[in-house]
């Protein structure tokens, strides 16, 4: 399976707007207890290796808007 990396992609304003929104919250938040578990017990690298190792959705935008 090949492995595809993103370099740059295109949005409309309305889909911008909202990966905007969580983007800053995901920044501007504070540590959760839950994060420090994730990381110390490896989950979280697996779940990147799993992200880096699947294909973009096709239909991104109807999933973003289902967040």
């Amino acid at each position: 399976m090949p492995f595809f990396k993103s370099k740059a992609v295109m949005v409309d304003i309305a889909s911008f707007e909202k990966i905007q929104i969580i983007l800053d919250n995901i920044i501007n938040r504070e540590p959760e207890a839950e994060d420090n578990i994730l990381a110390a017990s490896g989950m979280l690298k697996n779940l990147l290796d799993e992200a880096h190792n699947v294909l973009p959705s096709e239909n991104w935008k109807s999933e973003l808007d289902e967040i």
